[in-house]
C-alpha cells in the first residue's frame, strides 16, 4: 500500500477487491495499518502445525493448517 497511487487505497478498496463487505473487513481489521501491520495468523497456523499428525507430509500440515476454518 505503499507503492504511487496505492496510498488511498484503504479497507473499502481492500473489502471490494477480496469480495466480501467493508464491514468483514472492517471487523478484523479496524484501521488501514492493520491491514498490514498485524500478523495475527502466523502464531494460529504454527500451533495447528504443530497440532496436526507428523506422519502427514509437511507440506499437507502446512496446507491444512493454512485452509482450516474451525477457528
Amino acid at each position: 500500500m505503499t507503492r504511487a497511487g496505492d496510498q488511498r487505497r484503504g479497507p473499502r478498496n481492500s473489502a471490494e477487491a477480496a469480495g466480501v463487505s467493508p464491514m468483514t473487513v472492517y471487523r478484523h481489521f479496524p484501521t488501514k495499518e492493520d491491514l498490514v501491520l498485524i500478523d495475527q495468523h502466523t502464531p494460529l497456523v504454527a500451533e495447528r502445525i504443530v497440532a496436526s499428525p507428523a506422519t502427514q507430509p509437511l507440506v499437507r500440515r502446512i496446507g491444512g493448517a493454512l485452509i482450516r476454518r474451525d477457528a
